[in-house]
């Protein structure tokens, strides 16, 4: 069990610092974001759509459609 758990740390530790190491020579940017479904999202929010609804229309999570009508 320790050599199980010794083993996962390690290798989260050394993703981590891949990761680091990525981001510092711009390799390791990220997901660019979905415009056109933020879009959208703004769009059914000025029609006074409640989130939950937004949501379900957009195939997205409530989370997302607050951080895309949060946006600017």
């Amino acid at each position: 069990m320790q050599n199980a758990r010794c083993g996962c740390e390690t290798r989260k530790r050394r993703q981590a610092e891949g990761i680091a190491i990525a981001k510092k020579s711009g390799i390791y940017t990220g997901r660019k974001p979905d415009l056109k479904r933020s879009e959208v999202i703004r769009t059914l929010r000025k029609q006074s759509l409640s989130y939950q609804k937004i949501a379900e229309m957009t195939g997205c999570s409530v989370a997302t459609v607050y951080r895309a009508v949060n946006e600017k």
